[in-house]
């Protein structure tokens, strides 16, 4: 549920969605007071609309904006800066901001891009209606299995029962309906809405927890039938076998290869169904394909299914984003208990790797790769108690808060130091809307109540016995604690992951901890990184892996719970790192996105640095050649980690040391 805010005397207003962390600020001049509205005035389900008088919407960045018709129907697109559209008459303006913002006026409205603002001016102070929607949905429901295979995979089954909407505008991560939990029970028990089986699609595996599994998220996408492999496993479209597999490789690689090619060629076809947005993969495919899209996009999935399959990998190979996530499960309960969040994530599930006779095998944890989210953490999923609590955790959040809640305790005065540095970090210019709360030499008691009081981030300075966090007058062990207010922390302290395992348990979404000893002097230096990096709006698992690689501490901490938990959001709203490298007088930069709460698989992006930068899906690379004056504009637009000489700097770190090197 979007919360909204509004200052009648500046004319700011804020949409805040608690779920994703995520926030759209902006301002309306000559404004009004804001008034909720009834009816149903947009073309698609919003957490409520209001009114207003105003001349003018402003915004201080430039995402995508289309302009459509009261049905829904787009009538233009604004992608990059410099950029105008002209409209008379009713019209719905839909902004692509971290959370979407929709705005509808009946006497015609002008949306200018420039460098890093948008402007929306109508024709005079007029009455406009706003609205604004989450980029993610919530669990509505929940179904029960018992340990018997037919009722998990009648469970499973209930996750393609929510497969609206069936078009290609599916592939919109902001549209597709979250996945009922899953709870154990004496007696199964599915909600009748859900019971029926759905569509012409079934998925045929192996009666194993595993294949369940790795079946779920391409069941949830495609709005299929999961059902134990009476001969061959497979695909079968009413009842005909679309495509068969022999081995479990078989099995695990095609439930991953067809969901992303589907997905990917939903992507495409959605252009055809009104939602006006040219893709820089389709027109690379355009010629080659040859496919009329308008007839595609008007198929039933089962129909689309078929139609895709006719398409030859390699065509189309090089230009599917690239999955940066993935899950190695277990055959264990917890797996099955997690499902709904890796389908709705769209995560691609494994089989467990290493050649581990119990399965235990620790999910990818590629060290060197910035864009990759690797899933439960340092343990593999189904055995690490923290990481399916962590995922339930996100049905809790619920913010609340004007600004970014950081705590920040310290209970060694050997460590001040840090504290202090690190106070300064999160207050400071580049920290924006962070409200600092800092303590020293805590009691038990106190602590406790500090982990329970509402906080977005919390920076712990200290020492960690094995029976809880050393306080003045004792040990707190974080099991007393029955409920904590703390989203995403950070333990700096020796062996803090059982702890840290506790915080979750508790009601936290995850975190970073420390398995072994580790000395006074590289915790502080590796503390500074993380309170510089983690309110940025970088996903945990991306914002532990850009701290490692600047700090050679970094390989004594781990990730715990969500990976991509997050404490704020980016500036530009889609998290992003990037390279620099010398191309004679010029530059070349290369520019990556990273997956995240608010930027899931279907999402699309632009980096607006040139002309040619066109609209793309995520996660995405893109390389530029820049000139001098491009690069600084670029590097002077937003905070955001860059590479240059094999080091990474803050953009506006990195700027000086650009002009430092031409002198």
């Amino acid at each position: 549920m979007v919360q909204t805010s509004y200052d009648g005397k500046t004319g700011q207003i804020r949409f805040f969605d608690p779920i994703g962390n995520d926030e759209t600020k902006l301002r309306a001049r000559d404004a009004s007071a804001l008034e909720p509205t009834g009816g149903d005035p947009f073309p698609v389900d919003l957490d409520g609309a209001f009114t207003l008088r105003a001349s003018k919407i402003e915004f201080d960045r430039v995402p995508s904006v289309a302009v459509r018709q009261p049905d829904g129907l787009v009538i233009d697109t604004c992608l990059t800066p410099a950029s105008e559209i002209r409209h008379e008459g009713c019209a719905v303006v839909e902004v692509c901001t971290p959370v979407k913002v929709y705005i509808r006026t009946e006497d015609g409205v002008v949306v200018t891009t420039r460098e890093n603002s948008t402007s929306i001016d109508f024709s005079g102070r007029i009455p406009v209606t706003l609205g604004a929607r989450v980029k993610r949905d919530r669990p509505r429901t929940t179904v029960i299995t018992t340990d018997d295979m037919s009722d998990v995979f009648d469970a499973i089954t209930a996750f393609g029962a929510l497969a609206r909407p069936a078009g290609p505008e599916r592939s919109f991560p902001t549209l597709r309906p979250h996945p009922p939990l899953i709870e154990f029970g004496p007696e199964a028990h599915v909600p009748d809405y859900l019971a029926e089986r759905p569509g012409r699609i079934r998925i045929d595996v192996p009666g194993t927890y595993l294949h369940a599994a790795m079946a779920a998220p391409l069941a949830y996408y495609l709005g299929a039938a999961v059902e134990i492999a009476e001969s061959e496993p497979g695909i079968r479209v009413d009842g005909e076998p679309l495509t068969t597999w022999s081995t479990d490789m078989e099995i695990e690689s095609a439930c991953e290869n067809i969901l992303q090619r589907t997905l990917f060629l939903d992507c495409l076809a959605r252009r055809s169904r009104g939602y006006g947005i040219d893709l820089e993969e389709r027109a690379a495919v355009d010629d080659t394909l040859a496919i009329d899209w308008e007839a595609v996009a008007e198929l039933e999935m089962a129909d689309r299914l078929h139609r895709y399959e006719m398409i030859p990998a390699g065509t189309i190979a090089d230009q599917i984003p690239a999955w940066t996530d993935r899950a190695f499960a277990v055959p264990q309960r917890r797996t099955i208990e997690s499902l709904p969040f890796l389908a709705y994530d769209l995560v691609s599930i494994h089989r467990p790797r290493g050649g581990s006779s119990n399965g235990h095998v620790r999910a990818r944890d590629p060290e060197n790769d910035l864009v990759s989210m690797p899933l439960g953490a340092e343990e593999p999923v189904g055995t690490d108690p923290a990481f399916p609590a962590a995922l339930r955790n996100r049905l809790n959040r619920d913010g609340g808060n004007e600004t970014i809640s950081v705590t920040v305790v310290c209970n060694d005065r050997r460590m001040l130091e840090e504290h202090e540095t690190v106070e300064q970090i999160y207050a400071g210019e580049g920290a924006v809307s962070i409200e600092v709360h800092p303590y020293e030499g805590l009691g038990v008691d106190e602590l406790a109540s500090v982990l329970g009081r509402q906080t977005d981030y919390f920076h712990y300075i200290g020492h960690i016995e094995r029976g809880g966090f050393d306080c003045v007058d004792g040990v707190l062990d974080a099991r007393s604690v029955s409920m904590v207010g703390i989203e995403v922390f950070f333990l700096n302290a020796c062996q803090s992951i059982p702890q840290a395992q506790h915080l979750i348990t508790a009601g936290a979404l995850g975190g970073i901890a420390t398995r072994r000893p580790i000395a006074n002097s590289g915790a502080g230096a590796f503390g500074q990184s993380m309170a510089e990096v983690i309110t940025r709006g970088y996903p945990l698992a991306i914002a532990l892996r850009l701290a490692r690689a600047q700090d050679r501490f970094g390989r004594h901490y781990h990730l715990i719970g969500d990976p991509r938990a997050n404490v704020g959001s980016t500036e530009s709203g889609i998290p992003y790192v990037g390279e620099i490298e010398s191309a004679g007088k010029n530059f070349r930069l290369q520019l990556s996105t990273v997956l995240s709460w608010s930027v899931g698989k279907g999402s699309v992006g632009a980096f607006h640095i040139d002309k040619t930068d066109t609209v793309s899906l995520n996660p995405m690379t893109k390389t530029f050649e820049v000139d001098p004056p491009r690069l600084e504009e670029f590097l002077s637009r937003e905070e955001v980690l860059v590479r240059w000489e094999d080091r990474w700097y803050w953009s506006e770190e990195c700027l000086e040391e650009l002009r430092l090197t031409a002198v």
